[in-house]
């Protein structure tokens, strides 16, 4: 099975074109009219990459053939847990990138940031939530919905660099992690006219890229950290919105899950072609832009995690194979 290379990423970005899985070029959405899309590319050397959210062990991850690794910025998500300089050493040591998981749509209640008091023993907000907390995830308990557009919440996301209260961003930054990986971009969708909750935002794709936008400028500029990496993960679509050239400008590139293989289960879902092709022409765009697409699908079944490769590298996209949870470091082809 052919293996991923720069060679691919900087041929599809030349040729202009990114190959579809039926060998032709895929032209359903273009971000030809971008005129900012060279300033922060896909780093160089990167042709493999693991993902560890749960207790990473970061000696694991310098000995193994990863370039790239998104861990959580704290080992156990504490702030006792913090991983420091010193402990990122072991990963440039072995001359690998430290990219940290980030959920910017989303509350964790087992977060620094996080006060009991604001929810009720039924995880329903109290009179002492903040305005910016709108309601648990069903599907994730302890994860809460919030309105991210909101001063208060991105106060606690980047800013504040001191004492107790220093935040999100700050923390990792401080850390000396390389970049972020930032989760729950596809929030967006949840407060639109036509999302669930009933907000009804007519600006909530817009503000969801203002937020990206405003936390590389913060770790770019304010910080001084001229190369941060910023990997959105999930919610493309989101580029389709007026501001969808600000988005696509400001990162790196994305993080995208369950691209081929889609469904209900954690693991090992059927190959689902009407998903992904809804999903790769915004990751190919973003491919033949000179951005690189981190794809995990969640598969353990040999062939399955075969096909996968194959049909990501034909993409041009950078494939990892891993079990929903996230949890170990997991053997690829």
């Amino acid at each position: 099975m052919k293996r991923f290379s720069l060679f691919l990423l900087i041929c599809l970005a030349a040729c202009g074109g990114v190959s579809s899985s039926d060998g032709g070029t895929n032209d359903e959405f273009s971000l030809t009219d971008c005129e900012g899309l060279d300033e922060f590319q896909a780093p160089a050397g990167v042709s493999k990459w693991a993902y560890w959210i749960d207790a990473p062990q970061l000696d694991q991850l310098a000995e193994s053939d990863a370039d790239l690794v998104v861990i959580d910025y704290s080992n156990d998500g504490s702030v006792d847990g913090e991983f420091t300089e010193d402990d990122l050493d072991v990963i440039h040591d072995a001359g690998k990138l430290a990219i940290a998981y980030f959920s910017i749509g989303e509350a964790e209640d087992y977060r620094f940031y996080w006060d009991a008091a604001w929810v009720d023993g039924d995880n329903q907000p109290t009179d002492e939530a903040p305005s910016w907390l709108y309601g648990e995830n069903p599907e994730w308990e302890g994860n809460f919905k919030v309105k991210y557009w909101e001063d208060e919440w991105k106060n606690i996301l980047f800013g504040d660099t001191d004492g107790d209260d220093k935040s999100y961003l700050d923390r990792i930054i401080d850390a000396g992690f390389d970049g972020v990986y930032l989760d729950i971009i596809d929030a967006y969708e949840y407060f639109t006219p036509d999302g669930e909750s009933g907000v009804d935002r007519e600006s909530a794709g817009n503000d969801m890229i203002e937020l990206v936008k405003e936390i590389a400028d913060y770790a770019r500029e304010t910080r001084g950290e001229a190369d941060f990496l910023v990997f959105p993960q999930n919610g493309v679509a989101v580029m389709e919105e007026s501001d969808g050239c600000t988005f696509a400008e400001a990162i790196n590139g994305v993080g995208s899950e369950d691209n081929f293989y889609f469904g209900d289960e954690d693991n090992n879902n059927e190959l689902d072609e009407e998903h992904a092709n809804e999903v790769t022409p915004y990751l190919d765009a973003l491919v033949g832009a000179g951005k690189m697409v981190l794809a995990v699908d969640y598969l353990t079944d040999e062939d399955r995690i075969e096909n996968f490769y194959e049909l990501a590298e034909e993409h041009g996209y950078l494939p990892y194979a891993a079990e929903r949870a996230l949890d170990q470091l997991y053997a690829q082809p």
